[in-house]
Parts: structure tokens; sequence; C-alpha cells
């Protein structure tokens, strides 16, 4: 039992790492992040913008998704297993919002202008 308690301890500890990236990354408001991206592609016009950051939160989706399993196995649903369920939801709700809306980018910037303007994109719903 305390063998187990101490690796779900590590695993927590992981999990609150993952966030805090996360946070820090968005600045605690992925809206915000996600405005700040698509201010930066209507300067730059560099879709790379949205390619570069579904990367960079792709690497902490890869670990949450690791960790959540590591204490779904460890402790099964539990209060442990809904909190590190909540990071891994945040993350993927901003990849989604992100690949939609390279996705546009690339297939049409003036879609993409739109679809931001009329507030119909994933992350302004």
């Amino acid at each position: 039992m305390f063998n187990s308690r101490r690796r779900l301890c590590f695993w927590l500890r992981r999990v609150g790492r993952v966030a805090a990236k996360f946070h820090k990354l968005t600045n605690n408001t992925p809206f915000r992040y996600v405005e700040a991206l698509i201010d930066n592609f209507k300067t730059t016009q560099d879709k790379d913008v949205f390619r570069d950051a579904i990367i960079d939160v792709s690497r902490l989706q890869k670990s949450s998704h690791l960790y959540e399993a590591q204490i779904l196995e460890l402790v099964g649903v539990s209060p442990e297993f809904s909190q590190a369920k909540s990071i891994s939801k945040d993350i993927s709700d901003l990849i989604r919002w992100l690949e939609e809306i390279l996705c546009l980018a690339m297939v049409d910037a003036e879609e993409l202008w739109k679809a931001h303007k009329s507030c119909s994109l994933m992350y302004q719903t």
C-alpha cells in the first residue's frame, strides 16, 4: 500500500509539472494564447506559428496522457485521476483549436479571417 501511494504521489507531481508548463505557455489563458497566435499570423502570414504551437503543446499532451494512464492503473477512477484527466482535456482542447485554425490558414486565410470575425472558431464558442 505504501509503495503504491508513493508511486501515485510521483505521478501526481508529474501531472502538476505538466499543468504548470501548460499554464506558463498559455499564461493561464488558452483563449488569449490563441488570440496572440492569430495576431502574430496576421502580421507575418506564417502558418508555422500554429504548427509550432501544436508541436509544443503536443509534447505536453504526450506526457499528460502517460501520467493519466499511470494514475488510472494505480487507483482507477478517482479524484486523482480526475485531476490528471482535467489537464489532459485542457491540453487536448487547445490542440483541437490550433489544428482547426492551422487547417483554415493552410487552405484559405480569408476563410480564417471570416471565421475569426464572426466568432465561429472552436475556441470562440
